[in-house]
């Protein structure tokens, strides 16, 4: 996936997380908490593509991209179980010791995860598995990076967004 396409596909898990907690009586605390939590998931929508210095973050964080590239391929560690686990406890130990709320490293997961999981339907897949198992897992209907179908897919999540957006905030759009 592109850059762009992982982005939105993190505001939609971000979306639904939210939504699923609000049900339950939990919500992030006043406006400035709830763009902190969509910038971090931002973030983490991209963070597994830092194994590359021509990814938008590797582009931005270049000295870092060039360094983890050195010792990983892109899609491979960083697109596996494995890190998404190692950044979720990592963000988990950092909101701890900042004393900041959970909902920060939630951010950060849900949009580590978003990106595993826009990666698993294209048709070069993830090693989900990695180190252990090479083995790329994908959907069963993919489509290739940078593709029409991708670009449409990305213009659905946008709509899907504003749908929960607009649901989430009690906003109507104007006529």
């Amino acid at each position: 996936m592109i850059a762009v396409t992982h982005q939105t596909f993190g505001i939609t898990f971000g979306l639904i997380a939210i939504i699923i907690l609000q049900l339950v009586g939990i919500h992030p605390e006043g406006i400035g908490e709830t763009i902190f939590f969509f910038l971090l998931v931002l973030l983490g929508s991209l963070l597994p593509d830092l194994d590359t210095t021509k990814s938008k973050l590797g582009r931005k964080l270049w000295p870092i991209a060039f360094l983890i590239s050195l010792f990983v391929k892109h899609r491979t560690a960083t697109h596996s179980l494995l890190f998404v686990g190692g950044v979720i406890i990592s963000s988990g130990f950092a909101v701890i010791i900042l004393k900041l709320t959970w909902f920060y490293a939630l951010a950060i997961g849900l949009g580590t995860i978003s990106h595993i999981t826009g990666d698993w339907l294209t048709s070069r897949g993830v090693p989900l598995l990695y180190p252990f198992r090479k083995e790329r897992f994908k959907a069963p209907i993919t489509f290739r990076t940078g593709s029409w179908t991708e670009r449409w897919i990305c213009l659905g999540l946008i709509a899907l967004n504003l749908l929960l957006f607009f649901g989430l905030t009690n906003l109507t759009i104007p006529y």
